[in-house]
């Protein structure tokens, strides 16, 4: 089995915040001077909702796969909607709500895991999912991608 399917993005996010939490927790590790932590979670949380929402209505109205671990199932490359600002709107959600987590536990060692965690879902999802579509709709993708930024 390959690590990419040990560890599907949902997985890797929910690993990245508990990472953070651990860091957060770690003596002597700096805290973020007082901010108004919790609404801006509870803003990063909504827009990551509204974010991964939003694709997830797209993939189910175009009847496509919404698995990573299996882009070579998927039916259709979705352009429209959410899609036409983002290649990766699960995954910018995904980003979004570790952000508002990381500053939540008041934690500069917990906010070193975001670009650990985009790094992760490139490497792990994004390359394999893009090469997938890429042979799948060549002329499409080739449009899409020059026209779309892959996070925002």
């Amino acid at each position: 089995m390959k690590i990419r399917q040990l560890l599907p993005p949902p997985i890797l996010c929910a690993l990245h915040m508990l990472a953070g939490w651990l860091l957060a927790g770690l003596p002597g590790v700096q805290t973020l001077r007082h901010s108004p932590a919790a609404a801006f979670f509870a803003i990063c949380a909504a827009a990551s909702l509204a974010l991964a929402c939003a694709a997830v209505w797209q993939f189910r109205r175009y009847r496509t796969t919404l698995n990573p671990a299996h882009p070579q199932n998927t039916r259709h490359l979705i352009t429209s909607g959410i899609f036409r600002f983002t290649r990766n709107p699960v995954y910018l959600a995904m980003v979004i709500l570790l952000a508002g987590w990381s500053l939540l536990l008041y934690s500069l060692a917990a906010c070193l895991t975001l670009p650990l965690l985009v790094v992760s879902l490139h490497q792990l999802h994004i390359r394999p999912e893009e090469k997938a579509l890429r042979e799948k709709f060549p002329e499409q993708w080739t449009t899409w991608s020059r026209r779309v930024r892959r996070w925002i």
